[in-house]
């Protein structure tokens, strides 16, 4: 149901630990705990996905004479992409690779943006893994591809560079 909520939506719902109580073959758990991360593209999405899953595991359990308890230990708010950094990178990509649309995806990384987007504007550049496998002991990459993505994100910086205008120190310092 999670699952199948989610995706509906177009989230990524991950329930990444699951504990059942005794833990037994052949018992039917008394007790089930479980995590569940949840992630959108904006935070009224995630919200409300979170409070249609909620109400069916609410149902669910009523249904089933069960109990049904939620202790919240993290909740970061989206993280959005500079449309001017996603830009250069685009750019990039279309010079080394000549793909005049590259394909944009929207990263649900939030560990990958969250700690640098307070302080500065952020964008991912992500390189073809075969199977689609990421964060995981399989994940495995092609030279080749890890240098056009080195290429393509070497002419973003450098465009980048060339559009910043460089900060002028104040006269009593150019002494």
């Amino acid at each position: 149901m999670i699952e199948s909520t989610a995706r509906a939506a177009g989230l990524i719902a991950t329930v990444g630990h699951l504990e059942v109580f005794p833990n037994a073959v052949n018992v039917i758990p008394g007790r089930v705990e479980f995590s569940l991360d949840l992630r959108a593209e904006f935070d009224e999405q995630r919200d409300r996905v979170w409070n249609d899953i909620t109400s069916a595991i609410t149902a669910i359990c009523e249904a089933r004479g069960l109990t049904f308890a939620v202790r919240q230990t993290h909740n970061a708010p989206a993280v959005a992409c500079s449309p001017r950094l996603r830009g250069a990178i685009s750019a990039g990509i279309t010079a080394t690779a000549g793909d005049p649309d590259p394909m944009l995806l929207l990263s649900r990384a939030g560990h990958d943006g969250m700690a640098v987007a307070d302080v500065t504007d952020i964008a991912m550049l992500f390189i073809r893994c075969r199977g689609g496998v990421s964060h995981h002991p399989d994940e495995h990459v092609e030279a080749p591809d890890v240098s056009a993505a080195t290429d393509a994100f070497e002419l973003a910086v450098l465009s980048l560079a060339a559009a910043t205008p460089l900060p002028t120190a104040p006269d009593s310092e150019l002494r």
